[in-house]
């Protein structure tokens, strides 16, 4: 049976449905989330909420991006000391613009309606 928690995230209060035991995981990732909208706003920054949920899913994209590059030279590195090959292809950055594009697009939408 599935279970909702409320979260907050710059400043509107959301609900969302989760299973049963991930209430707190699902509580963690917003707060998460909600620190990273207060560092646009911090700034001085005042998008639309819309745009503002864009801006950071965008910048998180960014970091796990960074992430995934970390972690493929950490297995070419491994690779080359152990004369093996790196078992995972580089992320494919042609189809995460197209992805961020159609987020853009999309809160253009929202923003527009």
């Amino acid at each position: 049976m599935a279970t909702t928690v409320t979260v907050s995230v710059g400043g509107q209060n959301h609900t969302i449905g989760c299973g049963p035991g991930e209430e707190e995981r699902v509580k963690e990732l917003a707060e998460y989330l909600d620190s990273r909208t207060a560092e646009l706003t911090a700034s001085g920054a005042q998008p639309s909420y819309n745009r503002l949920l864009l801006m950071t899913a965008l910048m998180i994209a960014d970091d796990l991006a960074n992430a995934l590059d970390d972690v493929d030279r950490a297995r070419e590195q491994v690779a080359a000391e152990t004369g093996g090959t790196a078992a995972a292809p580089p992320p494919d950055r042609a189809r995460m613009v197209r992805i961020a594009e159609r987020l853009e697009a999309y809160a253009d939408r929202l923003e527009a309606d």
